[in-house]
């Protein structure tokens, strides 16, 4: 397997938790009596050396219980793409492998699926591979828009969404694998003229 490092998003206050009442991020809510944070960081290959949390809101509180894992910070949380750009200097400029990107909140994701995503991901030789999924229901997540041949073309968020759409099922699942150059060059371009 080539080269991997991954980069785990633990940014975010967590409104829709009540994080603001509470003073505890997101990643740092417990379920069956660990940290969600916990669940995905065991469920990674790569080793605490090579994981980045991307850490902000309370970031004291996560990077005391992670204290084996390496951090960059977040300072304003300013979407998805500005998190992934602030663990670029944690990653040397020699690295020439895949990252992997993924958030701190999603603890159902097992070992196996992460593992299949890289695998694919070198297997196919692409520059970046997206995980998704097909819900029947409609979901308030980023939809996959494909071309004529099924080829991906682009992600429009819920917020960005219109009719057309809105029947799409094929939602982003938030989990990719980049080829590093390809990713840090990319970040730079990325703007916010969408809602």
């Amino acid at each position: 397997m080539r080269d991997l490092r991954a980069i785990v998003l633990a940014a975010g206050m967590g409104k829709r938790l009540g994080s603001e009442t509470t003073g505890i991020p997101k990643v740092m809510r417990t379920a069956n009596g660990k940290p969600l944070l916990k669940y995905v960081l065991d469920a990674l290959s790569p080793k605490p050396e090579d994981t980045i949390i991307v850490v902000g809101y309370k970031k004291e509180t996560v990077m005391e219980a992670f204290s084996e894992y390496q951090f960059a910070v977040q300072e304003r949380q300013l979407g998805t793409g500005d998190a992934v750009k602030a663990a670029e200097p944690n990653i040397d400029d020699d690295f020439e492998g895949s990252v992997l990107v993924c958030y701190g909140d999603m603890p159902l994701f097992k070992r196996e699926t992460y593992d299949t995503l890289v695998e694919v991901h070198n297997a196919e030789r692409n520059i970046v591979t997206i995980l998704t999924g097909i819900y029947p229901e409609q979901m308030p997540f980023g939809r996959i828009i494909r071309d004529s041949g099924g080829g991906f073309e682009r992600i429009v968020e819920a917020k960005d969404s219109d009719a057309e759409i809105d029947k799409i099922r094929e939602y982003n699942a938030g989990i990719y694998v980049f080829e590093k150059a390809a990713l840090f060059d990319t970040l730079g371009r990325i703007t916010t003229n969408n809602a």
